[in-house]
């Protein structure tokens, strides 16, 4: 797979216009060979996964915000905010003085010395990644399937900054499940389907054994993505950034799937999807989420989506997310949904001056805890009408509503779309979309997308606070 990846940030203040300093792809070429047999006679299976990289930015941050900031030539050392002092502004809107957002070091992150995600990278260069891996899988007692897998990722850097450097580091994964099925009753009459119970036990190793100064292309990510890290363990094991976090998980649990008849004699039908898992990470000494992640499809266009994720070292619920979304053929669709997070993520381009609209409905947040509600009606073959909206009940605010015409032409060859959209820190918006329907687009809803099943508006009210 080759790619070139620019990146323009037309939101960018004039007097701060950063994204000239965004480090762009020119070229990304990656290379995977999926896990096969090496020699006919022995059970060993291979993989491989290869990418090289040029990283360079359109302008030379050195230039941009002066020596002193800047940290052997790998980054500006600017806070979370990626700003330093005489662009920060001051309650007044002043740009100037002594540390006016009062990020400065300490006990601020401008000024420590130390990389955090948000700050400017400042080097260029070229990254090579090997990865070859060797699995041996196997199965014991004709019921129980091992999959052990030991690998190897180096990185080679040849950048401005530091010459020719590298980083290794040993992987290895083990991952064991068996398959159990029965026949189910369903209740309300619904006759009967075929429960597949999946336990599993997965165990991933991250290890440094190379350690060197190495450049930072590709960050690693502040606020990890727990969830999607233990019900996927290749998440830690394959991770793209340059300098990984030594790991030492044990991850268990078990999926539920449930099978029904299919639709006039085919294939059985999918009723849900529900994986339980939790993790414990030794290199932390730490224990982890307790996931619950599901998706339903009972039937008649209706589709759910469950998310609960709970956190067994500190004994709280961490995260929740309840959706059931209805989808007839004509085009209407319903969808309502819950999200909960209990801690706000925050999020490095956070500039610490905003409009008074702004600071009038931030600052009091404390958690996500919002209702959203997506309405279309398909008045017509080519008309409708659609309604989202997002409320905090945190807060007791409504974060955004947005209302919308469509109009899809006789030909099904194009569509415009009238909308409004309102929230408290933009205020009011207007906006026309032109499409051009081709092939494989959807010509019943053509501004809005399906995900599993689900309706999901290409564009969603509470745009500052739907998380």
């Amino acid at each position: 797979v080759g790619s070139a990846v620019v990146r323009d940030d037309l939101q960018n203040p004039d007097d701060m216009d950063r994204d000239d300093l965004a480090l762009q792809r020119l070229p990304d070429i990656q290379l995977s060979v999926l896990p096969g047999e090496i020699v006919p006679e022995l059970p060993f299976v291979a993989s491989l996964g290869a990418e090289y990289t040029f990283f360079e930015s359109f302008r030379n941050a050195n230039g941009f915000f002066g020596s002193g900031q800047n940290v052997d030539g790998l980054f500006i050392d600017t806070g979370l905010d990626g700003v330093t002092d005489p662009y920060e502004r001051d309650v007044a809107g002043l740009k100037g003085g002594f540390d006016p957002s009062g990020d400065n070091f300490p006990p601020g992150p401008e000024g420590d010395g130390v990389f955090q995600e948000g700050e400017i990278l400042a080097n260029a260069g070229h990254r090579l990644i090997l990865n070859p891996r060797l699995g041996y899988p196997l199965r014991l007692f004709d019921f129980l399937e091992v999959s052990p897998e030991a690998g190897y990722r180096e990185a080679i850097y040849a950048t401005d900054s530091l010459g020719t450097e590298n980083r290794g580091y040993v992987t290895g994964r083990v991952d064991l499940r068996t398959r159990l099925r029965r026949a189910l009753d369903l209740p309300f009459g619904l006759g009967q389907a075929t429960h597949l119970l999946e336990p599993r036990l997965g165990y991933a190793l991250v290890s440094k054994t190379v350690v060197s100064k190495s450049p930072v292309f590709i960050p690693e990510s502040g606020p990890q993505q727990q969830r999607l890290r233990e019900l996927d363990l290749d998440n830690v094991t394959l991770d793209p950034a340059d300098r990984l976090p030594s790991a030492n998980i044990l991850a268990g649990g078990f999926g539920n799937r449930l099978y029904g008849k299919g639709l006039d004699g085919g294939p059985p039908r999918l009723l849900a999807d529900v994986t339980v898992l939790g993790q414990y990470d030794f290199s932390q000494d730490r224990a982890g989420e307790l996931v619950l992640d599901g998706t339903g499809y009972p039937g008649g266009g209706i589709y759910t989506r469950f998310i609960m994720g709970y956190q067994m070292q500190e004994e709280r619920f961490d995260e929740a997310l309840v959706q059931t979304s209805w989808a007839s053929a004509r085009g209407d669709d319903l969808s309502v949904s819950y999200r909960f997070l209990d801690q706000i993520p925050l999020f490095y381009e956070s500039f610490r001056y905003d409009k008074e609209r702004f600071d009038s409905v931030t600052g009091s947040f404390s958690q996500v805890n919002q209702i959203s509600v997506y309405v279309r009606w398909a008045v017509t073959r080519s008309w409708g009408l659609t309604y989202s909206g997002t409320y905090s009940a945190d807060n007791s605010v409504f974060l955004g509503n947005q209302g919308g015409v469509e109009y899809l032409s006789q030909c099904r060859c194009w569509a415009v779309r009238f909308e409004a959209d309102q929230d408290p820190v933009s205020g009011a918006r207007f906006n026309v979309k032109y499409r051009i329907v081709g092939l494989g687009d959807d010509t019943v809803r053509p501004f809005a997308g399906f995900k599993g099943g689900g309706v999901l508006p290409t564009s969603k009210a509470g745009g500052a606070g739907f998380f």
